[in-house]
């Protein structure tokens, strides 16, 4: 049996001796998921993983691949999803541009928040920390009809603090502020507010500039915690 697979047999057996069928239905409403859930919240996932990375703690860039799709694309109960995650960001090694093509085809699959941002606000961040040359991934994304991927732009570099290319953060910001769709607009304050804790006379000045061009939520949430 291959690695993929053992893996995969080693996530559906630990999930569903966590199970919880009570919480569930809840979960699944939360996140207007089509898959079912275990019921398993995240304490139980991150064990889950630990357990993982215990008994494959190396993988090949093959069987690391290979995985996640595994896990992603045969998922029949969400969390297992969460765990294609979990293994995407648990192996830094494996963290070298070719993975940017990889966060790509998981990201054009992804129908809601949850997924998304785990892989847009996690995994593209800290590869960009390592080669920023990759930003023009985010410029590629930017322009997509799929508002998803465009979401996934804005938040590419939600927790890089000093990293940020602040300039290229406001010309996504600017290029769709006038959009109306609730992903877009809370991504672009959620965005925002997060570089205002590393910059925030920038960010003050951004919203000044861009006046009523920016949404009431993208202004609230970008200007939360400034005075």
């Amino acid at each position: 049996m291959s690695i993929p697979l053992k893996i995969q047999l080693l996530v559906r057996k630990e999930l569903q001796h966590r199970a919880d069928p009570a919480k569930a239905p809840k979960m699944q409403q939360y996140v207007k998921s089509p898959l079912p859930f275990y019921g398993v919240q995240s304490a139980g996932q991150k064990e889950v993983w630990r357990i993982v990375r215990q008994n494959f703690p190396v993988l090949n860039w093959n069987d690391y691949e290979e995985t996640v799709k595994t896990l992603w694309f045969q998922a029949e109960q969400h969390e297992e999803k969460y765990l294609a995650i979990s293994i995407l960001n648990g192996y830094p090694k494996l963290r070298i541009p070719r993975a940017m093509s990889l966060y790509e085809t998981l990201l054009v699959s992804c129908w809601n928040w949850d997924l998304l941002d785990g892989i847009a606000g996690g995994s593209v961040g800290r590869l960009l920390i390592k080669d920023p040359s990759l930003e023009s991934w985010l410029v590629k994304w930017s322009q997509s009809d799929n508002f998803w991927m465009r979401r996934a732009a804005i938040i590419g570099q939600l927790n890089l603090k000093e990293r940020t290319n602040a300039p290229l953060l406001f010309s996504f910001c600017e290029k769709m502020a006038h959009e109306k769709e609730f992903f877009i607009r809370k991504a672009i304050g959620w965005a925002l507010r997060q570089y205002a804790r590393t910059n925030p006379v920038a960010v003050k000045a951004f919203v000044e500039k861009m006046e009523d061009r920016l949404s009431g939520l993208s202004r609230r949430e970008a200007l939360k915690h400034l005075t």
